[in-house]
């Protein structure tokens, strides 16, 4: 009886350890991707101010003019075997932002790493703003209908769409 005794003393601490490092496991191998979008506008440098033309604006002042940073992170595990990350083109960007409310775009640069048989993808924009006399809420507004869509789908064929606007995504300096 004894002989019983450790035998199911040891069934269960086996049991309790596999449960355990099933759990670690997938907190550190998720289903879910970390997806971090950071969208930060910013006044201008005085260095950043004198590196482009300030074209046909007449009577141009730093102060009038805004950058806008968009950084687009995804993480994943194995567990995922396919992603697609939709952020507007620098074409749409631009149609969106001058629609909403006449800001206007003056330049717009952009990279990205989205390698498929990677485990991350990782999306940067820069747009420098004239936005002479908007607020910091309307020049929000110009980007109510900018979206960046992500999307997954796991080993065991779940599909996830997930949907993130830009203008609830800002934030100011």
């Amino acid at each position: 009886m004894k002989r019983y005794s450790w035998i199911l003393v040891w069934v269960l601490i086996l049991g309790f350890v596999s449960i355990l490092v099933m759990k670690l496991y997938n907190e550190h191998n998720p289903e879910e991707p970390k997806v971090t979008i950071k969208a930060h506008i910013t006044k201008l440098t005085s260095n950043e101010y004198s590196a482009f033309k300030t074209y046909d604006i007449k009577n141009p002042n730093r102060i009038d003019f805004r950058k806008f940073t968009l950084i687009v992170d995804m993480k994943h595990s194995h567990k995922i075997i396919s992603r697609k990350i939709n952020v507007p083109s620098n074409t749409e960007l631009e149609k969106i932002i001058e629609a909403n409310n006449g800001a206007r775009v003056l330049k717009m640069t952009n990279g990205w790493q989205d390698n498929k048989e990677e485990n991350f993808a990782n999306y940067n924009y820069k747009i420098f703003l004239y936005c002479k006399g908007f607020n910091e809420e309307e020049i929000k507004k110009s980007f109510h209908s900018a979206y960046i869509n992500v999307s997954w789908v796991t080993k065991d064929g779940k599909s996830t769409v997930k949907k993130y606007a830009l203008s609830d995504l800002i934030t100011f300096d």
